[in-house]
């Protein structure tokens, strides 16, 4: 599944989390990043806030390999997409975590505008 970087907050500030989930998944220490919603994904069953940053990254801001947290069961490849693959996968229904469908189509209507 291709997904965005995400984690559970365990008592910890969002922004400070998806700060280290990035960095333990990707492998990018981004440091600027812009809180952009936060949504229930069904408020009448779940109780679970999903909290959705941007940020910019360069290839400088690399610092390690990424992949996650062996000892906590994961195994991630890196994969990094242009917009227009991006939004083509998005069409094409090979990109369905709600969380990364989200953020594209912020991506979409805020930060692209169509160029």
């Amino acid at each position: 599944m291709i997904e965005t970087a995400a984690g559970v907050l365990e008592g910890v500030d969002p922004l400070e989390r998806i700060r280290a989930e990035v960095r333990e998944e990707t492998g990018y220490a981004v440091d600027h990043l812009r809180h952009v919603m936060t949504l229930f994904a069904s408020p009448g069953t779940l109780t679970e806030r999903v909290h959705y940053f941007v940020g910019e990254y360069r290839p400088a801001d690399r610092c390690d390999a990424g992949g996650g947290k062996e000892d906590e069961g994961e195994d991630i490849e890196v994969l990094e997409l242009g917009f227009d693959d991006a939004f083509d996968r998005l069409a094409r229904g090979e990109i369905v975590d709600v969380k990364t469908v989200v953020l594209l189509q912020y991506l979409q209507l805020h930060i692209i505008k169509g160029g």
